[in-house]
């Protein structure tokens, strides 16, 4: 995956790479409940064999949404490692949003060490989809590692189901009716 560091004067790709943090989300933080991709597949309440297959449609159906809108559906931690900075000022567009978060961003050297970054030298822009970092100050990298030698950790998400857009929680019950139909077709 790459991103996108701009200034006011440039735009480049940078190569970097986004992991999600453990733990990793349960049924339970799904956007849509069992009962309601029941309702919606007119399944009923009496028990199918393919029933057991829900849980893995529904996270799968999530995935695909986040990965074609760049938006988280629900709160995930995210580690994204860069392999440079570009010049500053300047902005970084992160892989998902809405950005609740920046715990932290740490330059880490060749032995393994982190150094943390001022959190006076960035700060997130909520508003921006699906996520953007400015910084008003580049990080020191003089004794960073030469393969990404920067972490950002954030964490992003809809904090309440209901502020997830409506069209988005439909495309994934299209997407979990379209597994339930072709089961051994998954992405």
């Amino acid at each position: 995956m790459s991103v996108i560091w701009c200034t006011s004067s440039a735009r480049r790709l940078i190569r970097s790479s986004v992991m999600p943090v453990a733990p990793v989300p349960t049924i339970n933080d799904e956007p849509v409940t069992l009962a309601e991709v029941k309702r919606h597949l007119k399944w009923g309440t009496t028990a199918r064999p393919e029933d057991d297959d829900l849980p893995r449609w529904i996270r799968t159906a999530r995935s695909i949404v986040e990965r074609r809108t760049r938006l988280a559906l629900i709160e995930q931690r995210f580690d994204l490692f860069l392999d440079e900075v570009g010049a500053c000022p300047g902005w970084l567009a992160l892989p998902y949003g809405p950005i609740t978060e920046i715990e932290e961003i740490v330059t880490i050297a060749s032995d393994g060490t982190e150094t943390t970054i001022a959190t006076s030298t960035y700060w997130a822009d909520p508003a921006a989809r699906p996520g953007r970092l400015v910084f008003s100050t580049a990080p020191v990298l003089s004794a960073a590692r030469t393969y990404a030698p920067v972490r950002v950790r954030f964490v992003a998400g809809f904090t309440e189901v209901d502020l997830i857009p409506a069209e988005l929680i439909h495309a994934m019950y299209l997407l979990i009716a379209d597994l339930a139909m072709h089961p051994r077709d998954e992405r």
